[in-house]
């Protein structure tokens, strides 16, 4: 079986150019026979609200359906399409393709958002009238959803019609050894950061309020490069988020690998991604938070960075691939497979770098 790899468009201040790295990574460590489709490059106009360009997206997505299309060809029915975004026109598509030529092709991928969220930008915007029943219809072509989360996984079934069983929580790839490593350790400054967009589902209203007595630094308040948002990061004594709604929260899980203290609500995806410690039920108490934050210790950061171990990229992307492979055994990692389904485990290992990661069956 070969993955064909459809990754996101690279964006420097998003996590696509990581995510590709990641996976050319475990696809040559796991000897996975694979191709990465690419679309055409664009000069990128982000878009402050939506943190993305609605038309470089599109350029990229249908420029790089065609060209899988051209080689289409080349792809066998026992052939996997993964999307890093399941967003994507291909999922109308592949299906069109599958069934006149009789290729028994797999589809699947990442499901990062959608309006079956009503915080989410497309159901902000007016999309739902049109779309609820096109993502239904991707829901159905897919084989396999993977999500980052349980929260995001119970928010997509109880909104829209899709095969529970074919909903996979596999967590969100992140290089969290790596981030730990060079930025983890670095001596920590009175002040607390917030990556979150200016939003209200993101809680930046609140964080205007409590900037007037404490030193917040809100990270989209002036453009940064990549290395730029990570020292800054690395020198915050907590990262706040008073979300009111997040179905992963990638900046706080990079604030966590960098040692800092998270502060957030005792709801929505952080019962899963932060320690219960950090998670706040009232309001009024968030400046004990941030207190607690500016005044932690070395074991304290420490503890925060062994949590999110679980989210390292090796680990979420073989999980990923084991999902994928469970009916047609995945090279490499098809005995592990075996096993797991033999013996009724939920653990298995794989060895990475001389690193043991812990994968767990969802």
């Amino acid at each position: 079986m070969t993955i064909f790899l459809m990754p996101m468009e690279p964006l420097e201040q998003r996590y696509s150019i990581q995510w590709l790295k990641y996976f050319q990574d475990v696809f040559e460590f796991n000897n996975i026979p694979n191709k990465i489709i690419l679309g055409e490059s664009f000069d990128c106009n982000l878009q402050g609200k939506f943190f993305l360009d609605p038309i470089g997206t599109n350029i990229w997505k249908l420029t790089q359906l065609t060209n899988l299309l051209k080689q289409f060809d080349t792809i066998k029915s026992s052939d996997t399409i993964f999307f890093t975004d399941l967003w994507n026109p291909g999922l109308e598509v592949l299906p069109y393709i599958k069934a006149l030529l009789k290729k028994d092709i797999k589809i699947s991928g990442y499901l990062h958002a959608g309006t079956y969220d009503p915080w989410d930008l497309t159901a902000q915007t007016g999309m739902t009238s049109w779309a609820k029943g096109l993502e239904e219809s991707w829901f159905q072509v897919c084989d396999k959803i993977f999500v980052a989360t349980q929260f995001h996984k119970d928010l997509l079934i109880s909104n829209r019609t899709v095969p529970e069983d074919k909903v996979k929580v596999v967590g969100f790839p992140i290089d969290v050894q790596g981030l730990t490593l060079q930025y983890g350790n670095i001596p920590k400054e009175p002040y607390i950061v917030f990556t979150g967009r200016k939003s209200i589902e993101k809680g930046y209203q609140k964080v205007l309020k409590l900037r007037e007595n404490n030193n917040i630094i809100v990270s989209l308040d002036k453009q940064r490069t990549k290395n730029e948002y990570y020292d800054l990061l690395s020198k915050a004594s907590g990262i706040i988020a008073p979300s009111e709604q997040e179905t992963f929260g990638i900046g706080v899980v990079e604030g966590m690998c960098c040692g800092c203290i998270p502060i957030v609500p005792d709801k929505l995806s952080f019962k899963e991604t932060v320690p219960h410690l950090c998670r706040y039920i009232n309001e009024n108490k968030i400046q004990n938070y941030i207190n607690s934050a500016i005044n932690a210790t070395d074991k304290d950061r420490h503890y925060i960075q062994n949590f999110v171990k679980k989210y390292q990229y090796q680990t979420v992307i073989n999980l990923s691939l084991i999902h994928i492979s469970e009916p047609t055994r995945l090279l490499s990692i098809s005995y592990a497979v075996f096993c797991l389904k033999k013996k009724k485990i939920n653990t298995i290992y794989i060895t990475h770098n001389d690193t043991k990661h812990t994968i767990t069956n969802s």
